[in-house]
């Protein structure tokens, strides 16, 4: 198992232990959803709240290794040059590199997830306030933004010149 990919079970676990050590301990109103300047204006139930976030961590982990685990045909994966990335020698490596890349994405993911749950946690326990310091919010969506843009970028990079020994044939 690679790294990223025992990171990425490592990370669902804490999600859904994070759920779990909670849920006891939260209200059983739960503010659930929040304008931008971080006051609450959604609420649900403290067992569906628990349900509802550890559902999307699972999802989120299961839908990353779920498209990287399918057979995809070659007429369905868009590269550039997509015959010689796919192309018999080079088509395991190229594979390898997509499911790190989806490890990685996926774990970006799940971290943003698991700070923005206990963002709403803590504004939900007896010490809270009930609503989420914004800027620290904002802050965070943009590290991630930035995260996966990178992410992006690099993979994008990676595909989009043939190595010098393929351009001499």
């Amino acid at each position: 198992m690679t790294t990223s990919r025992a990171t990425l079970w490592l990370l669902l676990a804490l999600a859904l232990a994070q759920a779990l050590y909670f849920y006891p301990q939260l209200p059983p109103q739960v503010a659930s959803h929040f304008a931008a300047d971080g006051q609450p204006n959604g609420w649900m139930s403290r067992g569906w709240f628990v349900v509802v976030n550890a559902a999307m961590a699972l999802l989120i982990a299961l839908v990353f290794v779920g498209v990287a685990a399918i057979p995809w045909p070659d007429g369905l994966v868009n590269l550039p040059h997509r015959d010689h990335w796919l192309a018999p020698g080079r088509r395991a490596e190229t594979w390898r590199t997509i499911r790190r890349f989806l490890d990685l994405f996926a774990c970006a993911t799940l971290l943003f997830l698991l700070v923005v749950f206990q963002m709403t946690i803590d504004a939900n326990l007896d010490g809270g306030d009930g609503s989420l310091p914004a800027a620290t919010l904002w802050w965070l969506l943009g590290g991630y933004l930035v995260v996966t843009t990178f992410l992006t970028v690099r993979l994008v990079l990676r595909f989009r010149r043939l190595p010098a020994e393929a351009n001499r044939h």
